[in-house]
């Protein structure tokens, strides 16, 4: 059934396990709700999987820590949603067999999955803050973040999992996406190198019509858009003489 938190509450998972709505709700398509009342759910899980199922996730944040797996099962009708949540995932794989919708998106995962559907995606309508470069297809919704708050140089779409290219990052067909560079101090240097790109795409993946706004940088740095990628330019000095 539904369930309400009102504290920060913490499960720990020694056996794999399976968060899904249950069928004698009346029907296949109801969905159970985890209210998270402002509060943080944590999940510790140490060489199991956490399943989530058929669920409405909102209000709060979801933190997994750990060394085991992150997926959703594979019923057409499931996938966590809501898009009102954060998740912060800690796992050695991220591996998605129905589609989530979430607010924010922190991704630690640790390895390349070796399995879930390509055709699955991580909806993000709010910040999607890539730690590790391993993550399944995140869909970047028209206002969200792009936080590469983490990152050093170059960040590119392309996850890690390069034996599935599906594993990307996709751009709104329209719309705005915000890039936060906050608290980086390698952008001087990086946009006067060779390769002075904040991000980079393939060619064919240019986001055309998307506005890229700089968050977190000093006055004078902006980026523009070519086919390699979000290019920075950085502030210039001009002495005036008289």
């Amino acid at each position: 059934g539904h369930i309400t938190l009102t504290a920060d509450s913490k499960f720990r998972a020694t056996a794999n396990t399976v968060i899904n709505t249950r069928a004698d709700l009346g029907s296949p398509w109801a969905e159970a709700v985890i209210d998270l009342g402002g509060k943080e759910l944590w999940f510790d899980m140490n060489e199991v999987y956490l399943d989530f199922g058929n669920v409405v996730v909102t209000n709060g944040s979801v933190k997994v820590t750990g060394n085991g797996k992150f997926r959703t099962d594979g019923q057409s009708y499931h996938g966590i949603k809501g898009a009102t949540a954060d998740f912060d995932i800690e796992a050695q794989w991220i591996e998605l067999y129905s589609n989530v919708a979430v607010h924010d998106f922190t991704c630690r995962s640790k390895n390349s999955p070796g399995h879930g559907d390509v055709n699955k995606t991580m909806s993000v309508y709010g910040t999607f803050r890539p730690v590790t470069p391993h993550f399944t297809r995140v869909n970047l919704m028209a206002g969200a973040t792009l936080s590469l708050i983490d990152q050093t140089g170059s960040w590119s779409v392309q996850s890690a999992c390069t034996s599935k290219l599906a594993y990307r990052t996709v751009f709104p067909e329209t719309g705005t996406i915000n890039v936060d560079v906050t608290g980086r101090t390698d952008l001087l240097e990086l946009g006067h190198s060779d390769n002075p790109y904040l991000v980079t795409w393939r060619a064919g993946e240019v986001p055309t019509n998307v506005q890229f706004q700089l968050v977190g940088a000093k006055k004078g740095f902006s980026v523009i858009v070519d086919q390699t990628g979000l290019r920075l330019l950085t502030p210039e000095f001009f002495i005036f003489l008289r």
